[in-house]
């Protein structure tokens, strides 16, 4: 989750691992599945999305959704947008899976 103020965002995430292929991985935006997602071994791919918030916060989960590979990987996280539709890019972001959070 991520403090923002309500309005309409675009979200810009990065996908892929160097080493590893990841299969199933489901990415929810303020809780609807918005795509599941395959990657492939030094494989990266850029996904954009747009979403409204209305809480306050904004809510990006990832969950293994079945497959070989139980890892979700997330490389980046761009957030644009926002009341005034202004630009901007948040550096700091909370990442929360299922069982554990990780701060990146």
């Amino acid at each position: 989750m991520v403090d923002v103020a309500n309005g309409t965002y675009d979200i810009v995430i990065l996908l892929g691992d160097a080493t590893n292929g990841h299969d199933q991985m489901g990415i929810y935006l303020e809780g609807t599945l918005v795509e599941t997602r395959n990657t492939m071994a030094s494989t990266w791919v850029t996904r954009h999305y747009r979403t409204s918030i209305a809480d306050g916060q904004l809510t990006l989960t990832l969950d293994d959704l079945g497959g070989i590979d139980g890892n979700v990987v997330i490389n980046a996280l761009k957030i644009y947008g926002g009341p005034a539709g202004a630009p901007g890019v948040l550096r700091r972001a909370t990442y929360r899976r299922r069982s554990r959070a990780c701060k990146r």
